[in-house]
């Protein structure tokens, strides 16, 4: 049950910082990754749900939903891309010693925190590796930003309208 609660903790945790960073980055207007950052506020909150229902079907106990602090919200892209990659990282460490001890007790990897760490992973890829290093190889260059925002938003407006059936 412990390792559940670990599990959903990181989930609202990601979550909270998903909407977090959805204002934040809307304050800096910069609609890519606003609309990247609520897709993936709404991946974590079904995490959410699927981790409660698990519980519930599996063990006959829910679990209580953790209150997450409010984390600090950047007021540029840099900074703020910064505080997302160290706190992914962070998430993504703790789910894997979570998974390894589910593991152990269990024989198996809980689905739900194997798909989160995918999905981390896969975000500290584009986050560290594709675009924080592109915009610092060319000194976060308003032109540069306007670019990679542009390509983010067309990519997860069309993810959102597939994945969710939302147009706007």
């Amino acid at each position: 049950m412990a390792k559940l609660q670990g599990f959903l903790e990181v989930a609202e945790r990601q979550r909270k910082l998903h909407e977090q960073a959805m204002t934040s980055t809307q304050k800096m207007n910069k609609q890519g990754f606003k609309r990247l950052h609520r897709y993936y506020a709404r991946k974590f909150f079904c995490e959410e749900l699927c981790i409660q229902t698990f519980s519930l079907d599996y063990l006959g106990e829910t679990i209580e939903t953790p209150v997450i602090a409010p984390i600090h919200a950047p007021s540029d892209l840099k900074a703020h891309m910064t505080l997302f990659i160290s706190e992914m990282e962070a998430d993504q460490k703790r789910l894997v010693v979570l998974n390894n001890e589910f593991r152990a007790e269990h024989g198996k990897d809980f689905k739900h925190g194997e798909d989160m760490i995918c999905c981390l992973s896969r975000l500290i890829c584009k986050f560290k590796r594709r675009w924080f290093d592109r915009l610092e190889k060319t000194g976060w260059g308003g032109h540069d930003e306007f670019i990679l925002d542009h390509f983010i938003h067309e990519k997860y407006k069309q993810k959102e309208k597939e994945d969710y059936e939302y147009e706007d």
